[in-house]
């Protein structure tokens, strides 16, 4: 027997601003073609939210003042089942029964029991509607544990639902996750009593329409999602909601501000991936908004969570409708015509494993943005060219990994077996110890480098260094013992200015020298000039001239050509090449864009434009 059904009802039981529990309405409703539909809502309140529906895809509240700064709210949103329901009568012209109590003062937080540890309502896709309700009704509050106005009210609803049985056929009936349970077993013992409204205000309720700054905090589903379900219901599309977290971060990944960036597909599919892997340690079948926030924050950085947080929380209607507007103050709270309130709902909190956690914990930053002026490019011409120290030590870091992954190959490493003698140096020889076991000994492995040290990297991250695509030439200094001595072809940093102080370019190429060049040996901008066709091999031939140690890594997509090794050794050098391939496309992109600062006091700042 269905858990769901008792005699012609059949019950949607739901969590309050789901956009999965009004798809489950929708879904019942179009198995069932009830011939009435009858809703967890007081009928007082009946014309008040027809004028709401009407709103949507606006999102409206339906207010009930209680005093002057305090507001019991019923929300109108599209992702609200209650709402769908009523939608769905209208729009199929079905008579409707709102059958709850109007009980005073029933927003009191003290009236209803914190959230419950339940499942999130996407497990609803592989358990199904009924499969979902047994796994969560034992965490439900038993009806003999309800407060007294949820008795009366669930008595109540069981009253108006006898009657209804009455008159109708197939009655489709909506109601929160708790009160089913109650509800039912008043039908079943026949105890259903009608009670008396208790108007909760003075005044008469009023609709208020939502800023765009609180419908993000009265919301409990994404903006995105809420907007694109409405979409869905209006022209008759499929509502996934994996699809739409897919389109989420494809949509912040073609935002102007990371055109640059060029995040591939597979970046963003590990996104996903991590997210749900994320979702599953909270014990929920898909991400919310702070699972996806913290898998975009942990893999592509602040920058692309920013971008997907402003599509998350976005819902772009305009509401001209001359109505009451709340808005809202991360600081203050929300608002109503100047006067601070306060807001509660009449329809308890969606029952969520852990309803502390907020995205504002993660603490993304946003970077800063400055409007240059007119005539602010002369300024450049007097930069004073300091780098920005974050990224010299991304920039030192990789090079000393490029020298690791280059020792790492095969045929730079001597490998010498020799008898156990009190280290176990680089490991056992499994393969020599079984092969001598008559000997009774024990074989260790020493693994060593067969490379000269390396003292230059010459990077080539693209292999047009043309002075169209890389017209600036200029070479840079070490500050210190544990940095490089630099030059590089770049792009035109006149292109991609930050702030009047701060400019971006990308590497074409790169030359390090690390320790840094004796003064003598300092190259300057007109060391690089040379024709475009000739800059690859001009660079490895400063290498070869100047490297303080034998050892050169030449790191580009192509090897050099045979006679620059020869060259390299007649010079008493060693050359080494790796290959592009061995360091991740997203790595490069962080390697090759650079900024380079106007005076050493906008260090103090640039991490607020970076």
């Amino acid at each position: 027997m269905s858990l769901l059904r008792f005699g012609s009802i059949h019950c949607v039981p739901i969590f309050h601003n789901r956009i999965q529990f009004a798809r489950e309405v929708r879904r019942a409703f179009d198995a069932l073609k009830p011939d009435i539909v009858a809703l967890e809502l007081p009928d007082i309140y009946y014309s008040d939210l027809l004028q709401g529906i009407e709103r949507l895809p606006r999102l409206s509240l339906l207010c009930l003042r209680q005093n002057t700064s305090n507001l019991t709210y019923i929300p109108i949103f599209p992702s609200d089942a209650l709402i769908e329901g009523l939608r769905l009568a209208r729009e199929n012209r079905l008579p409707t029964a709102l059958i709850d109590l109007a009980v005073q003062d029933y927003a009191d937080p003290l009236v209803h029991p914190p959230p419950l540890p339940v499942p999130d309502e996407e497990a609803i896709n592989s358990l199904g509607l009924e499969g979902f309700y047994k796994a969560v009704r034992h965490h439900l509050p038993h009806p003999v544990q309800l407060s007294v106005p949820d008795q009366r009210r669930e008595a109540h609803m069981a009253a108006r639902l006898n009657d209804l049985q009455q008159r109708f056929e197939r009655i489709l009936f909506v109601c929160g996750m708790s009160h089913w349970q109650g509800v039912r077993k008043h039908l079943a013992d026949g105890k259903g009593e009608l009670g008396e409204h208790t108007l909760e205000s003075v005044d008469a309720p009023f609709l208020a329409k939502i800023g765009p700054k609180a419908r993000p905090a009265l919301l409990d589903e994404m903006p995105y999602l809420v907007l694109r379900y409405e979409l869905a219901r209006r022209f008759g599309l499929d509502y996934h909601r994996d699809a739409l977290l897919r389109k989420l971060l494809q949509d912040a990944r073609n935002a102007p501000a990371l055109k640059e960036e060029a995040y591939s597909p597979r970046e963003l599919r590990n996104i996903l991936q991590y997210a749900y892997k994320l979702a599953v340690s909270d014990k929920r079948v898909s991400p919310d908004l702070y699972n996806l926030l913290l898998a975009c924050k942990q893999t592509l950085g602040d920058d692309y969570a920013i971008e997907v947080l402003d599509r998350a929380r976005d819902y772009p209607y305009t509401d001209p409708d001359k109505l009451p507007e709340i808005e809202f103050d991360p600081n203050e709270g929300f608002w109503l015509g100047g006067r601070k309130i306060t807001l509660q709902r009449r329809l308890p909190l969606p029952l969520d494993a852990d309803s502390q956690r907020s995205w504002e914990q993660l603490k993304i930053t946003r970077k800063k943005r400055e409007e240059l002026p007119k005539g602010s490019m002369a300024l450049w011409f007097f930069f004073g060219f300091y780098s920005h120290v974050p990224e010299d030590l991304i920039l030192e870091g990789f090079i000393d990994r490029l020298g690791d992954k280059l020792a790492s190959e095969a045929a730079f490493t001597e490998v010498k077996t020799q008898p156990f003698s009190g280290s176990l140096l680089d490991g056992i020889d499994m393969r020599e110890t079984i092969r001598n076991h008559h000997l009774g000994k024990i074989y260790v492995r020493e693994q060593t480098r067969r490379m000269a040290p390396i003292g230059t990297w010459v990077l080539i991250f693209d292999e047009d260094l043309s002075q169209e695509r890389y017209p600036w030439a200029m070479s840079l200094s070490a500050e210190h013992h544990n940095e490089s001595d630099i030059a590089f072809y770049a792009s035109n940093p006149a292109l991609h200015p930050v702030t009047r102080d701060i400019i971006r370019a990308h590497y074409g190429a790169l030359l390090a020298f690390k320790p840094a060049l004796p003064l003598a040996h300092k190259l300057d901008g007109e060391d690089l000039m040379v024709d475009e066709q000739l800059r690859k091999e001009h660079l490895l031939r400063l290498a070869i001239q100047y490297s303080p140690q034998p050892g050169i890594l030449y790191f580009a997509r192509e090897a050099p050509e045979p006679y620059q090794f020869e060259r390299a050794r007649a010079e008493g050098k060693q050359l080494y090449h790796l290959p592009l391939s061995r360091v991740s496309q997203r790595q490069l992109k962080r390697i090759q864009r650079f900024h380079l600062l106007s005076h050493r006091d906008i260090r103090k700042i640039a991490d607020d434009y970076i």
